[in-house]
């Protein structure tokens, strides 16, 4: 998840759980043909934001909680990739770094705080 005061909604960067995806497809009645390819889909998209609107729901959180948009990033995250340190955990600013182009398309091109 991220959030930028200069904005009004968050974001997300999501990886999926691929059996997931693949058992809601076939309850959908869709072959997936390329996984890669599908993930990237407004279907699937549209799918992850409901799921998290479900959260939300049972969760009590409101709307300010939950992300606007997100971006499908195709491969877990890992210690090799520099993105978790030894003991799993994220390392925010690196995560940042690797994403921004990312963030900043789901914002619509926006400029960050403190950004010059």
């Amino acid at each position: 998840m991220y959030g930028d005061s200069l904005q009004d909604y968050i974001v997300a960067v999501v990886v999926l759980e691929e059996e997931h995806i693949e058992k809601w497809a076939q309850s959908e009645g869709i072959e997936i043909e390329d996984y890669s390819e599908f993930i990237k889909s407004l279907r699937v998209m549209k799918h992850v934001l409901d799921l998290f609107n479900e959260f939300k729901a049972s969760a009590g959180l409101n709307s300010l909680e939950i992300p606007k948009k997100v971006h499908i990033h195709e491969h877990e995250f890992t210690v090799e990739s520099g993105i978790l340190t030894p003991t799993f955990k994220l390392k925010r600013e690196d995560a940042k770094k690797m994403f921004l182009r990312n963030i900043k398309e789901m914002y619509g091109g926006a400029g960050f705080q403190g950004e010059n």
